[in-house]
C-alpha cells in the first residue's frame, strides 16, 4: 500500500525531529566529556555509552550535564534522582562503609527520555 505524500512528509519530519534530539543529546555529552584529546582518547558516543564508565564524568560535571539536560529537554527534575546515578563522592571514613552501586546511565536513556519529554527510568 502506497503512502500519501502528506503521510510520507510527516514521517520524514518525525524522523528529522528524532535525529535532531539524538544529535543534541550527544553534543551535550561531548561538551562534558572528560577524555583528554591530546592523549588521543577519542570517545565514540553511542546509545550504549555509559556516562559513568565510558565518559569518565566527575560528579560535579555529571550534575552540570544532567542539569543542562533537564533544562534543554523539559524533563522535570522531580522525575530524576541525580544521586541514583552519580552519588556524592565518599569521604575518608565513608569509603569503608558499604553502599549500593550507582545505577547505570546510558546515552540511550537520555535520548529516549528526551524524545518523550519526561524521565522514563527509575
Amino acid at each position: 500500500m502506497k503512502q500519501s505524500p502528506i503521510t510520507t512528509l510527516l514521517c520524514m519530519k518525525r524522523i528529522a525531529i528524532i535525529m535532531s534530539i539524538e544529535r543534541r543529546v550527544i553534543e551535550l555529552i561531548k561538551k562534558y566529556d572528560g577524555h583528554i584529546f591530546f592523549a588521543k582518547r577519542f570517545l565514540v558516543i553511542t546509545p550504549d555509552t555509559d556516562l559513568k564508565r565510558n565518559v569518565k564524568l566527575a560528579s560535579e560535571d555529571a550534575i552540570a550535564l544532567l542539569t543542562e539536560y533537564v533544562e534543554s529537554f523539559g524533563i522535570s527534575t522531580q522525575d530524576i534522582s541525580f544521586t541514583d546515578y552519580f552519588p556524592n563522592e565518599k569521604g575518608l571514613f565513608e569509603a569503608f562503609t558499604p553502599k549500593a552501586p550507582p545505577k547505570p546511565l546510558t546515552v540511550g536513556m537520555l535520548i529516549e527520555s528526551a524524545k518523550e519529554g519526561r524521565w522514563l527510568y527509575d
